[in-house]
């Protein structure tokens, strides 16, 4: 189940980035700079079951809520008609055309990203959505050699958290554009009864 939604919204400043404490459900998210409030501006949250219990039940359950002007102009999720194995929302924003948000592709490949502000943006930076759409379309690299190559060009692009999974491997990887990781893996230790092992790992990417 995938879900998205384009609300109004100003600046975001700020890099928090929460891990709930089990792996079935993480959040990440950036906050609004605002005189008075300080609620959350992009958010995303999921769980994910790579073998659940119920054959009823579902692996994953992902929304993402995108804060973003009105008049910023976007394609609404749909397969792209270039490549009709991806499915996403597509930015429409001239320099920027083809980037997107939150996307996934039919060989279990999915992508999400949120942005943050590092004082004040680089107006000539390279746009974020690439990051989504390229590893959507790349077949050649895993999350994790993907996710290293994005940390030595991090300086391209302005404040991010790009979250990658492949549902093939039963692994999701969080990276920020400090080079900042978090990598979980889930193991099946016992198919009788469904038993599960979960490692979590957090380092930093050397440049």
């Amino acid at each position: 189940m995938l879900a998205n939604r384009m609300n109004r919204s100003s600046a975001a400043s700020g890099i928090p980035l929460s891990t709930c404490p089990s792996f079935e459900s993480y959040c990440s998210q950036c906050e609004r700079a605002s005189p008075t409030t300080n609620t959350p501006m992009c958010i995303i949250f999921f769980k994910f079951d790579p073998r659940p219990a119920s054959k009823n039940a579902y692996r994953l359950i992902l929304a993402a809520n995108r804060d973003e002007f009105y008049n910023r102009p976007t394609k609404a999720a749909d397969f792209w008609v270039s490549n009709s194995e991806i499915l996403s929302g597509l930015d429409l924003e001239e320099g920027k055309e083809g980037g997107s948000w939150l996307g996934i592709n039919k060989r279990g490949k999915l992508a999400a990203l949120t942005n943050y502000l590092e004082g004040r943006p680089n107006p000539d930076a390279q746009g974020r959505g690439f990051l989504v759409s390229n590893f959507l379309t790349d077949q050649s690299q895993d999350s994790y050699s993907y996710l290293k190559r994005v940390s030595s060009e991090r300086h391209l692009y302005n404040g991010f958290n790009l979250l990658t999974a492949e549902f093939k491997t039963n692994t999701i990887i969080l990276i920020d554009s400090s080079g900042n990781v978090t990598f979980t893996e889930r193991t099946m230790l016992n198919c009788d009864i469904s038993q599960w092992s979960t490692s979590s790992f957090q380092f930093k990417l050397k440049d």
